[in-house]
């Protein structure tokens, strides 16, 4: 609401909070600075929500913003100018599905990496996985895409992996990243990043839809991804979530059931210390 850009549409998708959320987007309703397209449903978690607010967004692009994120000060302004600058970089070897910026924690300091350049064209997959490069990141991506690549719905699961929709995104479409700080990150005390654990070992079908993309990924096979992501698929298998081999590339399968005994002795560790918290909390 600070910004200086109005022709931007807000989706909020309110997820039964008990707060005065909604008093307060009446009140910017009142403003009509920007136009708000608000929901509420009844703490459904945050794969739903996310779900709920891309399927009703209507701009050209959209930006996921979780509700302990705010912008930095002429971010849109930045971010409007760069998506002119995207536009200029489409071609047949670069179909851009977007731009992806930098983060800042609250302290002012760039969150992980910045980019090898400041004209950096790459996909969000290969972004983390072969460049390494860390650290939150702002997508800002074509509506339209994400709503032909947007994840399953699993019914009360709370615990989405966005990197699911990132690495989907990534099978088909590159990104121009820059160096562009335009959001802080802050990590609220018992927010969710505290309670990560617990929230993914009951949402176990949206952490196998997760290592699904990543372990089928499809414009080169990288062993040790395969590995990694094939242990932590079994982990949450025994956590009770639905596998459906089928959905394998047939060729990555001998390195996914190698995963598997590693993918249990995961399991059992992460089991014993939500007990041992659980009964710490008692």
């Amino acid at each position: 609401m600070s910004q200086n850009v109005s022709d931007i549409e807000l989706v909020i998708v309110n997820d039964g909070s008990t707060d005065e959320t909604e008093e307060l987007v009446k009140k910017w309703f009142d403003q009509k600075k920007v136009n708000i397209n608000y929901h509420f449903q009844n703490n459904e978690g945050r794969g739903s929500a996310l779900r709920k607010a891309i399927l009703n967004a209507e701009g050209e692009y959209s930006i996921i913003m979780d509700d302990d994120d705010y912008f930095v000060e002429g971010a849109l302004e930045t971010i409007k100018k760069a998506l002119i600058e995207c536009e200029n970089y489409n071609s047949p070897n670069h179909n851009l599905a977007g731009i992806c910026c930098l983060c800042l924690g609250e302290n002012g300091d760039v969150l992980g990496e910045k980019f090898s350049d400041q004209n950096y064209v790459s996909n969000l997959f290969n972004m983390r996985f072969v460049d390494k490069i860390m650290g939150d990141k702002k997508e800002i991506v074509k509506t339209e895409i994400l709503n032909e690549y947007i994840f399953p719905y699993f019914e009360n699961e709370k615990r989405l992996v966005t990197s699911t929709l990132w690495n989907r995104i990534s099978y088909d479409y590159d990104c121009l990243f820059l160096n562009h700080p335009v959001a802080v990150k802050r990590y609220i005390k018992g927010g969710m990043s505290d309670t990560l654990l617990e929230l993914k070992a009951i949402s176990p079908n949206y952490q196998i839809e997760d290592c699904i993309i990543t372990i089928n990924y499809p414009r080169q096979f990288n062993l040790s991804i395969t590995f990694i992501y094939s242990t932590i698929l079994w982990k949450y298998w025994f956590f009770g979530g639905i596998l459906s081999l089928s959905r394998i590339n047939i060729g990555r399968l001998p390195c996914v059931f190698l995963g598997l005994p590693l993918g249990l002795i995961f399991f059992l560790k992460d089991w014993f210390k939500i007990k041992s918290l659980e009964s710490y909390d008692k």
